[in-house]
């Protein structure tokens, strides 16, 4: 990166701070009008709370009607090789983690509610050598899922290399370690079946 790069990159920075904090409608109009130049992608009323972070902006994508509750992250930072995609009628509460920094994928589908203070992270750190310091080993990239029609609860955390199927229920507090049948109910940590939803009919 030439120095001309690292002073366009620190103005954009310093922008994107002061419009996170813009109050009101008016806030919300222009960081949806901003951020659709510079994401991925970004489909119709994106609505982005006060205080939202999104880091790694070209590999992040929305679909129509998601909405970002005050004070969440966002992150696809790192090799360029990271993305995040979220479906039609996605909606975070506040002070939501979604993070796939060092080579994490992150796809979220439709019509899934995301309560407060969750956090997803695609990729671990490697500690295979024993020999060596953790924070030198690097990460390992990993891979998390989310079908239609689920609910994560307050305060719950997603792993790497899980996926949540469709009408899924995710209960607050959960530690999601591995994958979640279609229609299943988990809680406790690490998180295990506790419940079956029931049809309708």
């Amino acid at each position: 990166m030439n120095i001309l790069q690292k002073i366009l990159s620190e103005i954009q920075t310093w922008f994107l701070w002061f419009l996170a904090f813009v109050p009101g409608r008016i806030g919300s109009f222009l960081r949806f009008c901003v951020y659709g130049l510079l994401l991925k992608h970004c489909g119709r009323a994106l609505a982005i709370e006060p205080g939202c972070e999104l880091r790694g902006l070209k590999q992040i994508s929305f679909g129509n009607n998601v909405s970002l509750g005050r004070d969440s992250v966002i992150s696809a930072a790192g090799r360029g090789t990271e993305v995040i995609t979220f479906g039609n009628h996605v909606h975070l509460n506040q002070s939501v983690m979604i993070n796939a920094d060092c080579s994490g994928k992150i796809e979220i589908g439709n019509d899934v509610i995301i309560g407060p203070r969750v956090i997803m992270r695609a990729s671990n750190h490697d500690i295979s050598k024993t020999g060596k310091l953790i924070r030198e080993q690097g990460h390992r990239g990993g891979t998390i899922v989310i079908h239609n029609n689920v609910w994560i609860g307050a305060g719950a955390i997603l792993l790497a290399n899980v996926e949540i199927g469709e009408g899924a229920v995710i209960a607050a507090g959960a530690v999601v370690t591995k994958n979640v049948e279609p229609f299943t109910m988990v809680g406790g940590v690490p998180a295990a079946v506790i419940g079956v939803r029931k049809s309708a009919q």
